[in-house]
Formats: C-alpha cells, sequence, structure tokens
C-alpha cells in the first residue's frame, strides 16, 4: 500500500504507511526498501532531518543493500542542497570509501569537488575533478567535471594552454546543448582575457548564432560587440 502511494507521488500519505511498517515488522527483509523511500518522501517533502535518519539507517544498517550507495548520496545531497558544506563533505568520502558502482562515484566525486571548491579548496576540488575526467568518461559527468578543471586552470594563468585544451575536449564529447555553450562561453572568456580577441569574437559569435536560447547568450552579447 505504501508503495503504491509513493508511486502515485502522494509522499504525504506514503511516508506514514513505511512508518508504520518499519513499526509493526522491525525484522521484514524488505525493510531496506522502506527506509530509502520514507527517506525519499521526506525530501520530496522537506523535511530534512527525517530524511536524513532514513538514509543514515540504509547506509549503516544494510551493508548489502542495492539502496545503500544511492541513500549515502542522497544524504550527502541533502546537506550540499541546503548549504552546509561542512556537513556534506565527510558524506561524500564517506560514500566513495565503500566503492559505489560508477553511476554514482562519478557524480559523488563531482558534486565532493563542487563542495570542496565552495569552501575555497580549490587544490582538493581539482583532484576530484581529474578523477572524474580521468576514470569516468563515459558520465554524463565527465563534461562538467572538464568545465571545472578547465575553469580552474584558466584562472592559473600559466596553465591557460591546458585549460583552452579542456574546454576543446568537452566540446568534442558534450551530450547538451547546455554544455556546448558552456564550453565555448568559457573558452571564448579565456581568450578574450588572454587579449587574443580574433578567437574570442568567432566563438561569441558562434555562441549567440548557434545557442540563441541558452541562458549564456544574453550575457555574452555585450562581450560580443566588444
Amino acid at each position: 500500500f505504501a508503495d503504491g502511494l509513493y508511486a502515485r507521488g502522494m509522499h504525504d500519505l506514503a511516508a506514514p504507511e513505511y512508518e508504520a511498517f518499519i513499526a509493526s515488522f522491525p525484522k521484514a527483509e524488505s525493510l531496506d526498501v522502506a527506509h530509502f523511500r520514507l527517506g525519499e518522501c521526506h525530501r520530496f517533502l522537506g523535511n530534512l532531518p527525517k530524511a536524513d535518519m532514513a538514509y543514515k539507517r540504509v547506509f549503516s544498517d544494510h551493508l548489502k543493500s542495492e539502496f545503500r550507495h544511492r541513500a549515502g548520496f542522497r544524504r550527502a545531497n541533502l546537506y550540499k542542497d541546503a548549504n552546509k558544506p561542512g556537513a556534506a563533505i565527510p558524506l561524500y568520502r564517506m560514500l566513495l570509501e565503500t566503492k559505489p558502482p560508477p553511476d554514482i562515484a562519478a557524480p559523488a566525486h563531482y558534486y565532493l569537488g563542487d563542495t570542496l571548491l565552495q569552501t575555497g579548496k580549490a587544490d582538493e576540488a581539482e583532484k576530484e575533478f581529474k578523477i572524474v575526467s580521468e576514470q569516468y568518461r563515459g558520465s554524463a559527468f565527465f563534461a562538467y567535471a572538464g568545465l571545472k578543471l578547465a575553469s580552474l586552470q584558466g584562472k592559473a594563468g600559466s596553465e591557460s594552454e591546458l585549460a583552452i585544451a579542456l574546454y576543446q575536449d568537452v566540446l568534442k564529447k558534450a551530450e547538451t546543448d547546455r554544455v556546448r555553450a558552456e564550453a565555448i562561453y568559457q573558452l571564448a572568456e579565456l581568450y578574450y582575457a588572454q587579449g587574443d580577441y580574433a578567437k574570442s569574437a568567432d566563438l561569441f559569435a558562434r555562441l549567440l548564432n548557434d545557442f540563441a536560447d541558452d541562458q549564456r547568450t544574453d550575457g555574452a552579447r555585450l562581450r560580443a560587440v566588444w
């Protein structure tokens, strides 16, 4: 019954049913699933403490559950989304120590890097983005990690040639227009900062012509004029 409500997105009704099931059958084989979906219900409802508690039970108590790594990932994301990087960082690291499968490891490394970047730990963040870029080339997060790496290298000044190569690599492998547009914009900005205005102008023209509806386009118009 709880699963039926959950499948229909009726999380406010499903949550108490899962809680009742957990209380009535504390040794049920599917207890890990009940705790995970209870966490999902509370996450959708915005009750982060209860979501955190449910995910923690799956991750800590059900070591062989197929939901364990997903629960650990969701739990770390709760704190990242709540702008609590100090709590999110150790949770991502704890998750990665358990060797999650690639579909969870890639985003976990990426979000760990992103969270480290928020706290000013650029060197540590760069290591995480490199892991995604080097070990998870088939992941959707490969391109995003490449953008972050290129941005960090571009800011380093002497590493600008490496940044250019990274942006170009992202352009070749990006699977979405959003990522392609972002790579073009960042590469155009890098050339602009270097004073290579001809290459910068060509890239801004490409952005305006090929990605007219992208979120970067309006902000690029003045740069393109200059």
